[in-house]
C-alpha cells in the first residue's frame, strides 16, 4: 500500500470532530497555495490587468464602494447557494 492509501485508511478511522478539523485544515491549505511565477509571467499579468487598473483610476469613491458591495453580495449568494439555503 502506498503512502496516500495509508493516509486515506487513517482518515477513515478518524472521529467526527477530528475529521472536521482535518477538513478545515485541508480547505485552508488549498486556499493558501503559493504559485511560483517567472518575471515574464508576472509582466504578462501586469499587462493583462493594466486596463482594469486604468478604468478603476477613473471611478469615483461611490462607484468603487458600489462595485465592492456588489461583489460581496455575489459571494454571499454563491456561498448561500452552495450551502443549500
Amino acid at each position: 500500500m502506498g503512502k496516500l492509501e495509508e493516509l486515506l485508511a487513517d482518515i477513515d478511522q478518524l472521529e467526527p470532530d477530528d475529521l472536521l478539523r482535518l477538513s478545515r485544515y485541508v480547505e485552508q491549505r488549498t486556499r493558501t497555495a503559493i504559485f511560483a511565477m517567472s518575471v515574464e509571467q508576472l509582466e504578462a499579468l501586469e499587462l493583462l490587468f493594466r486596463p482594469v487598473q486604468q478604468n478603476a483610476a477613473l471611478m469615483t469613491d461611490s462607484e468603487i464602494d458600489e462595485a465592492i458591495d456588489s461583489a460581496i453580495a455575489e459571494v454571499r449568494r454563491e456561498r448561500k447557494t452552495a450551502r443549500g439555503h
